[in-house]
This record gives C-alpha cells, sequence and structure tokens, in this order.
C-alpha cells in the first residue's frame, strides 16, 4: 500500500457516519506496509511519535521489528484513546 492509499484509507475510516472495528483493523493492517518498506518519512513520522505513543498506550516502539500491535497503538493515540481495546469498544 501506498502512503496516498493509506491516507484514502485513513481519510475514508475517520469520514464513515459510524466506523467500525473491521475498518479499524483494516488502516492498521495498512499502517504496516509503508512502514515496513522503507518510507522514509512515514518511518519518521512514526518515529518521532514513539515515546508519546509508548507512554500512552503502554506499547513499546521497535523500529526493526514494527507489527500490528505498534500500528494499532499509533492509530489509538492519534484519535485520544489510550489503547487499541479503548478505541474498538468505542466503535462497537
Amino acid at each position: 500500500m501506498t502512503k496516498q492509499q493509506l491516507e484514502e484509507l485513513w481519510k475514508e475510516t475517520l469520514q464513515s457516519n459510524q466506523p467500525s472495528q473491521a475498518q479499524f483493523d483494516d488502516l492498521a493492517e495498512a499502517v504496516v506496509d509503508p512502514y515496513r518498506s522503507g518510507h522514509v518519512q512515514f518511518r519518521q513520522h512514526l518515529e518521532n511519535r514513539s515515546k508519546r505513543v509508548a507512554e500512552t498506550t503502554g506499547v513499546a516502539f521497535e523500529a526493526e521489528d514494527f507489527d500490528l500491535a505498534m500500528a494499532r497503538a499509533y492509530i489509538a493515540d492519534e484519535l485520544g484513546f489510550a489503547g487499541w481495546s479503548e478505541l474498538t469498544a468505542a466503535v462497537t
């Protein structure tokens, strides 16, 4: 997935009248792709926010092992939630 496709998916999810857990799951999976593919600006953005995300969500950032749990933590933090379970509870 390209960064532009990720931005579109992000926008589509957030602009949905009632975003579903499945939409957020798809978004989290999509965040992993550009990070792992080495998109420099995207990686830097996430790395810059890693300390805050770890403090908020309790999910540690590992640059070389970026995974779905970390992507979920970033999304939850971005939306003002303390974690993925809090976010998904809000949309179900």
